[in-house]
């Protein structure tokens, strides 16, 4: 069964507290007939622009309201850059520039690297307090990676702020954070085609999910008009139907 539905989740304040909530589109699949063994359920978050944008700006709010000023923001240019340039956008730093350090820590074939690599290092002057950011926190490796660069003695930093737009922890690690998750896969607007690629080929293929029910799935998790996501669900549901009996009729 695919149900399409808006889940509220909490932007925290500065200090960790709930200021508000946010409305995101999660889209939910349940496919007991694709796989062996027990169901498979899964869970993905497609925010729209405006989450991004909001969210940003809310991490953004975060940081002023600490007194923070940052002389410079950096991230991965793979995945951090949209937030770190919203980030930028909200602090109303019209000086403050946006560095990216390139940090690969997948093969060609989505498996994970066990060592991230860099391609390029940030520039060598980031100001007093330079401020890294990243989209998600997830594994931290990333935004680790950018904190022990930006602490490195030649870099003259007196404090290296960090900063992640969305957590799956509460705990995580980092000065500033703006809105905690259940532990659903996150789509961002700005790399659906990218997402669209890893699910099929990483996630919908291997456990043997037909490339027509992948199809519908892309289409509705792309969709930000909810009406439109129900509708393509109902036809998820049907095209799922008739592959199930297919394959029932194939087996017999």
């Amino acid at each position: 069964m695919n149900r399409v539905e808006l889940k509220n989740y909490p932007l925290l304040d500065s200090q960790g507290n709930i200021r508000t909530t946010i409305d995101i589109p999660a889209v939910h699949f349940w496919h007991p007939d694709f796989c062996q063994g027990d169901p498979i359920e899964e869970d993905y978050l497609a925010l729209t622009w405006k989450n991004q944008q909001d969210t940003g700006f809310n991490l953004a709010d975060n940081i002023l309201e600490a007194g923070v000023r940052p002389t410079s923001i950096n991230t991965a240019s793979n995945g951090g850059l949209m937030t770190a340039k919203i980030v930028q956008d909200g602090l109303r730093q019209r000086e403050l520039k946006v560095a990216t350090m390139g940090i690969v820590g997948y093969r060609p074939d989505n498996k994970r690297l066990k060592k991230h690599l860099i391609t390029h290092n940030l520039p060598l002057k980031v100001g007093s307090t330079p401020l890294a950011v990243d989209d998600i926190y997830d594994t931290g490796r990333a935004l680790s990676m950018l904190r022990r660069e930006l602490e490195k003695p030649k870099r003259h930093a007196e404090r290296v702020y960090t900063a992640a737009m969305i957590s799956r922890k509460r705990n995580a690690p980092v000065d500033f954070l703006s809105l905690i998750i259940d532990g659903e896969w996150v789509i961002f607007p700005g790399d659906r085609r990218e997402s669209e690629d890893n699910f099929r080929e990483s996630v919908w293929t291997p456990i043997g999910i037909p490339r027509e029910v992948q199809d519908l799935r892309v289409l509705l998790i792309q969709t930000e008009d909810m009406e439109e996501r129900r509708r393509i669900a109902l036809e998820l549901n049907i095209a799922a139907g008739e592959v199930r009996a297919s394959v029932t009729v194939g087996v017999i």
